[in-house]
């Protein structure tokens, strides 16, 4: 915390020039104003934030510029004598006076960085600090124990800009950017299973999503800068902080072989940047991006490692997300297939004169690809459980029916989604039938509960 003046802190009469603008701004219909405000989840935060920055954008213009941001109150100390007030209805009827101007509350502990980071939403962070920051208006009492009314008092502002110091928090040292996300993987160079990541994970021992608990040895970061923890609940940080770029042996960069628990984003700079990446395709074991999927950087020259062969010649659609790329019928780069992929989408290979399964090393090329992939216009990726765990799926074009025969894990099994072009539409049944109301643009998505739609009650879903 600290962005913010200690409103305990400033000269007596500062604080009286302060409270008097306050005063000046308060009137009736801003006071009732606090009422449209949800007090629960994530708009507990934002709703108060919008409604602080009003009164600061007044004190702007009425030359309290100083007071911008607007200085915090701690409850854990007593009130200000000048913020003991409380403004009268604009009729001049007086509120009721505040009762109890110590109710030496002190912030809970979850609140500090870096515990605030436990929290694995805004929302469960919004839902936390509502009792507590309840109990401060119900002790304090008087016209900041009533709802209705509340922010008549001066120091209603400065307790509610405390609690948004532990938003702003939230936002800078926990809270993933909207393009923040690393790919985790079972073995070096990329190899095994893989687990996207977008945001806070505490705990990767979850219940329903515990595979990577101590089986980290490769790692891409696509997005923001990354901090990872030997333990969970980010205890034991190792001593780097990961840039954007390829990672492919974590034991060259000081991080033990299987042995992370936790990782988060972070606006600290980064200590270590990856290898460049050049170059991003995805395997697909069926047609039409179906299937198992293989995410591939630079090159893979053997399809059939000893850690890592499920793909050896069983790749039938290929995503190409980063320049051109050479496909080989057998390990090593040896014989290649006639033309180059270009960035795009393959749904079957033999469209692009690449034999079905029957791949075994690709990389990148140099030059203009030969055969050009449908333009990307639109990618989503679907997750077994809220909160980004559990299997994964991606969808680069409209998908008809998550119950196709050769590809039907989903049908009726998402409970959270990662947004990352375009803007989507979600429905009930196949073929576009029934459709939810709500369209998901680009961000995070961890619970689909929260967006209207009804968990594991999915079964198509088109860009719009």
């Amino acid at each position: 915390m600290g962005h913010r003046q200690n409103l305990n802190t400033l000269p007596a009469a500062e604080r009286q020039a302060l409270v008097e603008l306050i005063l000046q701004y308060l009137n009736d219909a801003i006071v009732a104003a606090h009422t449209t405000i949800t007090h629960s989840g994530e708009h507990i935060l934002t709703g108060h934030r919008q409604y602080i920055e009003e009164l600061e954008a007044f004190l702007t213009a009425q030359g309290g510029a100083r007071f911008v941001p607007l200085p915090a109150w701690n409850s854990a100390n007593p009130i200000p004598a000048e913020f003991s007030t409380v403004k009268p209805q604009d009729d001049g009827t007086p509120r009721p006076s505040l009762i109890n101007l110590n109710p030496n509350i002190p912030m809970p502990s979850q609140y500090t960085p870096p515990a605030v980071c436990n929290f694995a939403s805004l929302t469960d962070l919004g839902n936390d600090i509502n009792g507590w920051h309840g109990s401060v208006h119900v002790t304090i009492g008087g016209t900041m124990g009533s709802l209705a009314i509340a922010s008549a008092a001066p120091i209603f502002w400065c307790w509610h800009a405390f609690v948004d110091e532990i938003y702003w928090d939230y936002q800078n040292q926990c809270q993933s950017r909207s393009d923040s996300e690393i790919i985790l993987f079972e073995h070096i160079n990329f190899h095994g299973r893989h687990k996207h990541v977008y945001s806070a994970e505490p705990n990767l021992n979850a219940g329903d999503d515990s595979f990577f608990n101590d089986r980290v040895s490769s790692m891409i970061v696509l997005g923001g800068n990354w901090e990872v923890f030997r333990h969970s609940q980010y205890q034991e940080p190792y001593p780097v902080v990961l840039g954007p770029g390829l990672h492919p042996w974590v034991g060259a960069i000081g991080i033990a072989n299987d042995d992370m628990s936790s990782l988060r984003p972070t606006s600290r700079a980064a200590t270590v940047e990856g290898q460049p990446s050049h170059a991003h395709a995805i395997l697909f074991e069926h047609a039409n991006f179906h299937g198992a999927h293989k995410h591939v950087f630079n090159e893979e020259q053997n399809l059939a490692s000893s850690d890592d062969s499920f793909f050896n010649d069983r790749t039938s659609s290929i995503v190409i997300l980063l320049d051109t790329w050479e496909a080989y019928r057998h390990i090593n780069f040896i014989e290649p297939y006639p033309r180059t992929l270009g960035v795009g989408l393959h749904p079957w290979v033999v469209d692009a004169q690449i034999e079905n399964d029957d791949l075994s090393s690709i990389r990148h090329a140099h030059g203009d690809a030969q055969q050009a992939g449908t333009p990307i216009v639109g990618h989503m990726v679907m997750f077994e459980h809220a909160n980004f765990h559990g299997e994964h799926k991606h969808l680069f074009r409209d998908e008809p029916n998550f119950n196709a025969g050769d590809d039907s894990f989903f049908n009726d099994k998402v409970s959270s989604l990662a947004v990352r072009q375009s803007s989507w539409r979600c429905f009930r049944h196949a073929g576009y039938v029934a459709p939810y109301s709500q369209l998901l643009v680009q961000g995070l998505y961890p619970w689909v509960g929260a967006l209207g739609i009804t968990n594991d009650d999915m079964s198509s879903a088109r860009i719009e």
